[in-house]
């Protein structure tokens, strides 16, 4: 499998580039290959949390409130990049030279810019739930943006059918045709230090290449025998004027010029999950707070 992650990558740039890297392996599946990987492209690699005969020392979601460990790290050690991988391998999080993380959602959209700035062909795939920056990138390079219900049999199957360039989710999961129908944090790495080295540039001046968007992610406990009618509740009062579409694909999705929020139950947890994204952060808190309140009401 790392051999063919690497056929798809440009090892000359990569070792040229001498980074250095901070690891946070969260003692999981990828403990024992990610470093020797990295090690074998020329970068210099300091690694945590790289036993997988220990527990997990964090709650291994590679979320902005789990990733102060590898902030530190990067800190300590002068850096290039971070990455921290969750238990199973499937998600990565990122961390800028600064000691900053940026957030999951800036895995996809990195990502996304190596393979369509390398020329891959075919359109992306990403979630319901995922942030309006994955269209900017697709739009940049002329490509469609295909969406899917949360989850990752949704984005491989879509991938799949749609014969992607690539596919991914706002939470940390990548899916590289090329290469496999599974997220693949190993693999989301390898392509974001690629795009690292071939643009000589920093992952700081990266992630700020992006537009300017705020997420606000919020969720309420909802037995499972409850949401779909509190989904149905709430369907049957929305008078507001400030959104364009509604999509009601996997749960509801109000979408408006700038701006959205994503009410749904959760498939994994007895949840009900609010997201919201816009321009401005009070504009996405707002949303977010609104509509939690309407759930909340309705539980």
């Amino acid at each position: 499998h790392l051999e063919a992650i690497r056929g798809q990558l440009d090892v000359d740039a990569i070792r040229s580039a001498g980074l250095k890297i901070a690891l946070d392996c969260t003692n999981g599946a990828c403990s024992t290959f990610t470093p020797r990987f990295l090690e074998s492209l020329g970068c210099e690699v300091f690694a945590m949390n790289d036993n997988p005969d220990l527990p997990f020392p964090h709650e291994p979601r590679p979320t902005p409130a789990n990733l102060s460990p590898l902030m530190a790290l990067v800190r300590a050690a002068g850096a290039d990049a971070g990455f921290a991988h969750d238990a199973d391998g499937d998600r990565l999080g990122v961390v800028t030279e600064t000691g900053q993380a940026p957030g999951e959602e800036y895995t996809v959209c990195l990502a996304t810019e190596m393979i369509l700035g390398r020329g891959d062909e075919g359109p992306v795939v990403t979630n319901l739930s995922t942030t309006m920056r994955v269209e900017d990138v697709a739009a940049k390079y002329g490509r469609e943006v295909i969406r899917t219900k949360v989850g990752q049999v949704y984005i491989a199957e879509a991938a799949f059918n749609h014969f992607a360039a690539i596919a991914g989710e706002g939470s940390g999961g990548i899916v590289f045709p090329a290469i496999n129908y599974a997220h693949d944090s190993i693999a989301a790495l390898a392509h974001i230090i690629q795009l690292m080295a071939t643009r000589e540039a920093k992952l700081s001046e990266l992630v700020g290449e992006f537009s300017d968007y705020y997420m606000v992610k919020r969720q309420v406990s909802c037995p499972p025998q409850s949401s779909h009618s509190v989904l149905a509740e709430l369907r049957r009062d929305l008078d507001e004027v400030w959104f364009e579409q509604v999509d009601l694909f996997d749960g509801i999705k109000l979408i408006g010029a700038d701006r959205w929020v994503h009410i749904r139950p959760s498939m994994t947890e007895p949840r009900i999950r609010v997201i919201s994204e816009a321009h401005g952060p009070q504009i996405a808190q707002d949303l977010a707070d609104s509509y939690m309140r309407r759930v909340t009401r309705l539980l």
